[in-house]
């Protein structure tokens, strides 16, 4: 799976672009659930930007979303029927946040897993 960051979208407005797409055949047999922790929060509140676990080859527009510079980003997994999250990636957009990712530029960066 790959989630992607565009940061500084829309331009100059302190805010990134997140999405997340299958990277491998593998994927298949995973379920995700993408969750959000504000700036300044503890927890990720899991499921808000979706339906709740989508089958990694099912992955669609339903995650992509807008985020605040400060937001925090979480993306957890689970084999296809598990009942608790396995694994989870967390993604602190203020501590990513690229140097030239200002003004009118855009700075798109990956994390594969």
């Amino acid at each position: 799976m790959k989630l992607d960051i565009l940061f500084n979208w829309p331009p100059g407005e302190n805010s990134a672009r997140v999405s997340l797409g299958a990277a491998s055949v593998d994927d298949v047999h995973k379920e995700f659930s993408v969750g959000l922790t504000p700036k300044g929060k503890t927890d990720a509140e899991m499921g808000a930007h979706n339906a709740g676990w989508v089958v990694g080859d099912k992955i669609n527009d339903q995650f992509t979303f807008d985020v605040e510079r400060g937001d925090k980003v979480t993306v957890f997994s689970r084999s296809v029927g598990a009942k608790k999250a396995e694994s989870k990636i967390v993604i602190d957009t203020d501590v990513e946040w690229p140097a030239d990712a200002q003004g009118g530029t855009q700075v798109n960066t990956g994390w594969t897993f």
